[in-house]
């Protein structure tokens, strides 16, 4: 086989199959260990390094905070629906009792 240059250190190796990229285990521990990446935090902008491709924060609390902000927005946006919705009814407009509203979801018919 052809010599192969290790990915982690820049060795040359004999690979002992075709698809080995580093040269020894320990090269392949150290390579999951360095960052591969850097990134900008979504929530508070600060760069960071990451190994994973996925990452979009740089801590849990930057990833707790934009999660609890993110499900205040969208309760916010679906009580301005309703309200808008109860503007649109006028005084037509009323709450069913759970009974009703669980009859209308599984189809039980009316509950008169």
């Amino acid at each position: 086989m052809n010599q192969k240059v290790c990915v982690q250190c820049g060795k040359s190796f004999i690979p002992r199959m075709w698809k080995q990229r580093f040269c020894s285990h320990d090269c392949y521990v150290e390579s999951l260990r360095t960052p591969k990446r850097t990134v900008i935090c979504v929530w508070c902008h600060t760069k960071f390094e990451s190994n994973r491709p996925t990452a979009k924060f740089c801590s849990h609390e930057c990833r707790q905070i934009y999660k609890v902000i993110r499900m205040r927005i969208s309760k916010l946006n679906s009580i301005r629906d309703l309200s808008s919705e109860l503007e649109e009814k006028g005084k037509d407009f009323r709450f069913p009792k759970p009974h009703e509203a669980l009859n209308k979801f599984y189809g039980l018919g009316d509950s008169s």
